[in-house]
């Protein structure tokens, strides 16, 4: 028999605030009032892909849950600034 379960698919920060149009600063005040669940991994955040959907649903902030998509690479889609 094959496994049905989905691999659960983390965040960074930066990633989500990428995918939400939103500032890391804000979502770190909504990981820090409660309304947004992250983990912390040493200095790391991390927050699961189906909680940042579930936020932005129940929120009405950022971009619509149906726009989001797990193998979506925000880093790829934006230029890095280079260094003068």
């Amino acid at each position: 028999m094959g496994n049905t379960s989905q691999q659960v698919r983390y965040v960074s920060l930066a990633e989500a605030s990428v995918i939400t149009s939103l500032s890391p600063r804000t979502l770190r005040r909504a990981i820090r009032q409660g309304s947004l669940r992250a983990y912390r991994l040493r200095q790391l955040i991390r927050i699961e892909l189906v909680e940042l959907e579930r936020w932005i649903r129940s929120n009405g902030t950022g971009q619509p849950a149906a726009t989001l998509r797990a193998d979506r690479r925000p880093s790829e889609e934006r230029p890095v600034p280079r260094a003068r």
